[in-house]
């Protein structure tokens, strides 16, 4: 039976055709990596408008997220449930400490500005160090946050950092709008990092960007691994960031699939989905004696497989998340579902 994986957040249209084809794979793969990686922080620097020396490039985001509580002083890493596990993971793996600040499915899962305001504020005053980590936009909840409100806790609270993992951003028609790169560059309290595995569908070469000012950014390559970028990597980067049209194309699916399939969800008499803002979507059980379970159980026995929100910290098994794939497999995990319930309704 053939397995179609909507918990995997990838861009369902990649990678670009004919990716491999541009490069000399024997050469690549029978070189050193460049341990500066040179050629990938001047592609990036041309397509950002960025000096060199405000960019990073390592092995996905992964790569960062495990170098940040050893780069800096961390202090209490804050970080929003639910969110991406590979944040609290890395913290703790430091041994830094972690505080959770929930959101709520009343608030549709949107940050209380106030309320984090009063959980920095309290923090300054005991003379604490805070980092936050932010996605953006947030996984699994597909929520996005206003850049602004981003920029105004770095000016009213400058000696906390901010770390905004704008990963799912690239999927959007208004990510160049939205980004915080170039803030990021002029900040010494915003580092925003970026990978390139989910939108290029290009996870196994492990590509990753980090983006602040000069002494962050010196920072953070002290503790790097050397050699952690790989050949291959280093020489796809220039054609990722050149693939004009496929990240044109990509970015106008993924807007018309996502808003085709929240309206399909929504006209479900048992789901009731979170409006989406990234490449996949949130739905909560509308019967409370429901259970994403028994759902996610079905579906993976169908060769479907999505995520129970029970994996994740501050939601629950009345929740499950799947990304938007191709028309085709979106189509039929909705009408898998529709069979789950109708199965579940017994004759009269």
């Amino acid at each position: 039976m053939e397995i179609i994986d909507f918990s995997c957040n990838v861009n369902p249209l990649g990678p670009p055709k004919g990716l491999l084809e541009r490069i000399d794979l024997e050469k690549v793969v029978s070189s050193y990596p460049d341990h500066t990686n040179k050629m990938a922080i001047e592609s990036l620097s041309s397509r950002y408008s960025l000096p060199q020396e405000n960019l990073a490039v390592g092995g996905g985001s992964t790569e960062f997220f495990f170098t940040i509580p050893n780069a800096f002083n961390i202090g209490t890493g804050i970080v929003i449930a639910p969110t991406f596990w590979e944040y609290e993971t890395s913290l703790k793996y430091a041994n830094k400490k972690v505080r959770h600040f929930r959101t709520y499915a009343e608030n549709r899962f949107q940050i209380d500005f106030e309320k984090l305001r009063e959980l920095l504020s309290t923090a300054n005053k005991k003379g604490f160090t805070h980092t936050l980590y932010l996605c953006q936009p947030n996984n699994p909840t597909s929520t996005l946050t206003d850049p602004e409100e981003i920029i105004k806790l770095c000016q009213e609270f400058p000696s906390d950092r901010f770390i905004v993992d704008e990963t799912y951003l690239l999927f959007r028609q208004d990510y160049d709008t939205l980004s915080l790169m170039k803030e990021a560059s002029e900040s010494n309290n915003l580092i925003v990092i970026t990978s390139f595995s989910k939108f290029f569908n290009v996870p196994g070469i492990r590509i990753g960007m980090c983006c602040s000012n000069r002494e962050n950014i010196e920072a953070i390559r002290k503790h790097q691994i050397p050699y952690g970028v790989n050949t291959l990597a280093q020489a796809l980067i220039p054609y990722l960031l050149e693939s004009h049209e496929f990240i044109s194309n990509s970015r106008e699916f993924m807007e018309n699939e996502r808003g085709r399939v929240y309206q399909l969800v929504k006209e479900s008499p048992h789901l009731y989905p979170y409006e989406p803002q990234a490449n996949f979507i949130l739905v909560e059980i509308k019967n409370k004696d429901g259970n994403s379970t028994d759902l996610v159980d079905y579906l993976r026995k169908n060769g479907m497989i999505v995520r129970d929100g029970s994996e994740f910290l501050g939601l629950g098994n009345q929740y499950l998340r799947f990304s938007i794939r191709n028309s085709e497999e979106n189509n039929l995990l909705l009408s898998a579902i529709g069979s789950y319930y109708n199965s579940k309704v017994r004759p009269s």
